[in-house]
């Protein structure tokens, strides 16, 4: 059985979320100083090459230190700003979801599991008992859940924009032994189940 469906978010998942927004502002708060900082120190070069290069006591080292350190603060700065920009979009868009309390969650309930490796990754491929096929390949699941197994839940959480903000797993059944293959055999696999079936899935880590 492989099932879609909403719900308010629990405890685990809320406080789960505020976490990562509390890391976040905190995080924000450090470069929002380190920013400051850099700016503080570019006024300070450019103030000071001003003076040395009107009273002419200058040479083609010092020029080329302070330009050195110049590009290297500018870049930081930039840097800095386009990180702190981005971490205060990602915050709003962890309060819109606790705001929005709602999560999307696909039951699985499955009786045979399959392993493929390819490259640095791995995936499994679940079947329930109509064929249906459930393939994931997605490490932010195969690393906090229990998997292969039995009967489990893939909660995701999405933002104002419709994108997969973050994901949690609850597992409920017991162990699978899966039966590893190769990636061309489990696409076989899956296309097979999937022309028996109206319904296939598939969770990827893009």
């Amino acid at each position: 059985m492989i099932e879609e469906g909403r719900r308010p978010l629990n405890g685990s998942e809320k406080e789960a979320l505020n976490n990562w927004q509390n890391k976040l502002e905190r995080t924000v708060k450090a470069r929002k100083i380190l920013f400051i900082l850099t700016l503080v120190l570019l006024s300070l070069i450019v103030t000071v090459s001003v003076f040395v290069l009107r009273d002419g006591e200058y040479n083609k080292l010092l020029l080329f230190l302070g330009g050195t350190v110049l590009l290297y603060l500018g870049l930081t700065f930039w840097s800095n700003r386009q990180q702190y920009l981005a971490s205060n979009k990602l915050i709003d868009q962890i309060k819109y979801a606790i705001q929005q309390n709602e999560a999307r969650v696909i039951t699985i309930s499955c009786q045979k599991a399959f392993l493929t490796k390819h490259d640095f990754t791995f995936g499994y491929l679940f079947l329930d008992e109509k064929s249906n096929g459930f393939f994931i390949e997605n490490d932010a699941i195969t690393q906090q859940a229990q998997l292969p197994n039995s009967d489990f839940d893939i909660i995701q959480v999405f933002d104002e924009e419709d994108n997969l903000l973050d994901i949690f797993t609850e597992t409920r059944g017991i162990a699978l032994e899966s039966l590893e293959v190769e990636e061309e055999v489990l696409q076989k696999i899956l296309k097979n189940g999937n022309e028996n079936s109206d319904k296939g899935y598939l969770v990827t880590s893009e």
